[in-house]
């Protein structure tokens, strides 16, 4: 934990479900988990409601391009 550079946290937040009702409280856990990741020197990056597919194409672009997400 000496390196000054920590690299990206990527906090996936789906809050909406197509045949469940609305997840309650996910604010309050992307809350903590950015500040949290923020103090240990991470760049935190957060997706909300992302389909499986756009969610699996979001780590693919993290491994093969250096973890460069939009």
């Amino acid at each position: 934990m000496d390196n000054k550079r920590r690299g990206k946290a990527v906090i996936f937040d789906n809050v909406e479900f197509k045949y469940l009702p609305r997840r309650q409280g996910s604010e309050v856990d992307v809350t903590a988990l950015k500040g949290t990741y923020e103090a240990l020197g991470f760049k935190v990056v957060i997706h909300q409601n992302l389909k499986y597919t756009d969610i699996e194409k979001k780590i693919i672009e993290c491994k093969f391009k250096q973890g460069v997400l939009n």
